[in-house]
């Protein structure tokens, strides 16, 4: 899964809160892991994308959502306010955090929004657990290594020098804990990614018999095939004749002009889809 954030995940937006966020730390599994949490209403919940933290993939969402929901956004190990520990990164216990860290907050069933590394997240906790997932919305998420554009998984060459003067670094030295600034965490942070497995693929019947619905989102020139997007549809009920049968109550949206590292540049646009989403009764 560390194919999610080969190009990292985005610029940091300059934008400022209407209302400062809830922050606080959910002891989860020897990690303290830190969330924040935004407005008021039915629950719904942030996982970021890797190399990223909260302001920088959901800084210009969050106002948004956070006008009809109560938002929780967290922060993985190593990422951001969250200190690393000795433990290997892995899809498997990034959805065992989550699910512990809502736990700790009361969340027993929640909307769920993931980006890229956050995405396969989202994806693996509710296969696994579909009793915590209302609506599931993935951006810029695949659910096998061939979802994505060949070329995409090798990380050998990345290195934290390339990430100099670059907002992805800016935004972990703003959030990160005073003992990891000046590159000392970053770096560990880069080694971490490195962990996640490429390679791990969700069963496609395992996914067709989700019962949330499901909404899709990629760029046009994303890191994810339009192709594999249309796959991950079809697979929760999408692709129908909706003028002559019932629509389904998945949403596929391929954004023109967008990549994979610029997709949340498209926050007002995304906002946009997934409050209609969210609002839609399910048939």
């Amino acid at each position: 899964m560390s194919r999610f954030i080969l190009i990292a995940v985005l610029c940091v937006s300059s934008v400022v809160f209407a209302a400062a966020p809830k922050s606080g730390y959910a002891n989860v599994n020897g990690v303290k892991m830190y969330y924040e949490i935004s407005g008021s209403g039915p629950d719904l919940v942030l996982l970021h994308g890797g190399i990223c933290t909260i302001e920088g993939c959901f800084g210009a969402l969050i106002p948004s959502l956070a006008k009809n929901r109560r938002v929780i956004a967290f922060e993985f190990q190593a990422h951001g306010h969250t200190p690393d520990i000795d433990r290997k990164l892995s899809v498997d216990a990034l959805v065992s955090d989550t699910l512990k860290a809502m736990d700790q907050l009361g969340v027993k069933k929640t909307d769920l929004l993931g980006y890229s590394m956050g995405a396969a997240v989202a994806l693996e906790l509710a296969v696994a657990h579909p009793e915590r997932v209302n609506k599931l919305m993935l951006l810029s998420g695949a659910f096998s290594p061939d979802g994505v554009h060949p070329g995409m998984n090798d990380m050998s060459g990345i290195t934290p020098e390339l990430f100099k003067g670059t907002p992805w670094l800016a935004s972990y030295e703003k959030a990160a804990p005073a003992s990891e600034k000046n590159g000392v965490g970053f770096a560990k942070l880069i080694n971490r990614i490195k962990e996640v497995d490429d390679s791990r693929a969700i069963d496609p019947e395992k996914i067709r018999a989700l019962k949330s619905p499901v909404f899709v989102l990629i760029g046009d020139s994303d890191i994810i095939t339009p192709e594999h997007a249309v796959k991950l549809f079809r697979l929760v009920g999408g692709g129908v004749a909706g003028d002559m049968v019932p629509m389904a109550n998945s949403r596929l949206a391929i954004l023109p002009a967008t990549t994979h590292a610029r997709l949340m540049e498209r926050a007002p646009l995304i906002a946009q889809f997934v409050t209609e989403f969210l609002a839609a009764e399910t048939r």
